[in-house]
């Protein structure tokens, strides 16, 4: 085997040229030469690139400061000096100062010891209850038995017609019907007005005929008679105490 001056790939004996690189082998069919003790410079290839000269030092140029011998041990950086400013480009920290918890001069003070004020909830006021309101204009007619108030009720107006409702003379204002003494009273029997703040009641042509009671008696009703408040009233048989608002 030969090896190639060129590229240093060995090729066969018989080769011409490498196999790899494509120069010519120049041993080829030559006798080899017998190794001399004198060492030889290797051919120069074609592919040798020659270093460039060394620049010539200047007198007027700087000297380059020899490297820092690397320390000993595998810490590339010991037996130097690194000083490091960490701060150095940062804005510096302000350092946190306690809360001002002194109270302004015109702040009274309250002793710790103040027991704490309770208010006590202010009672409900009752409330009175209020009676019922009259309308103005209105009175009232109280059925009496024996000379006493029973519990039969009838209001009236400031214009009120008192009878007894009858299909063919149609409804009535004071409807007397249901009483046992309505077999004395006319369909259309009695009318009472407040004219002038006055009462007055008048007879509408009844048959038994409407009655007011005053110190003398009960003087039957001819025409608009006044009444007053605590009078009584007879509408034929049935007898009222008239009650006004």
């Amino acid at each position: 085997m030969q090896q190639c001056p060129t590229c240093g790939s060995l090729n066969p004996d018989d080769a011409d040229v490498c196999a790899d690189c494509g120069m010519e082998l120049p041993g080829h069919g030559a006798t080899p030469a017998t190794p001399s003790s004198t060492p030889q410079t290797p051919a120069a290839s074609p592919f040798d690139f020659a270093p460039e000269a060394a620049p010539t030092p200047d007198a007027t140029s700087p000297v380059p400061s020899p490297a820092p011998a690397e320390a000993a041990g595998n810490d590339p950086f010991a037996g130097n000096e690194w000083n490091f400013d960490l701060n150095k480009g940062t804005t510096p920290s302000v350092e946190a100062q306690p809360e001002d918890t002194t109270p302004p001069a015109d702040t009274p003070v309250v002793p710790e010891s103040a027991p704490t004020q309770v208010i006590d909830a202010i009672p409900p006021v009752p409330v009175a209850p209020v009676a019922p309101v009259a309308p103005v204009g209105s009175a009232k007619l109280v059925l009496k038995r024996g000379g006493t108030p029973t519990g039969d009720v009838f209001t009236i107006g400031a214009s009120a017609t008192i009878g007894r409702f009858d299909p063919e003379s149609g409804p009535v204002d004071v409807d007397l019907a249901q009483l046992p003494e309505s077999v004395y009273i006319s369909r259309h029997h009695a009318e009472v007005n407040l004219r002038d703040g006055q009462w007055q009641v008048k007879d509408l042509g009844s048959r038994n005929g409407t009655f007011v009671k005053n110190s003398a008696g009960f003087t039957r009703v001819t025409g608009e008679t006044p009444i007053q408040n605590g009078d009584e009233v007879a509408f034929g048989n049935a007898r009222f105490e008239f009650q006004a608002a």
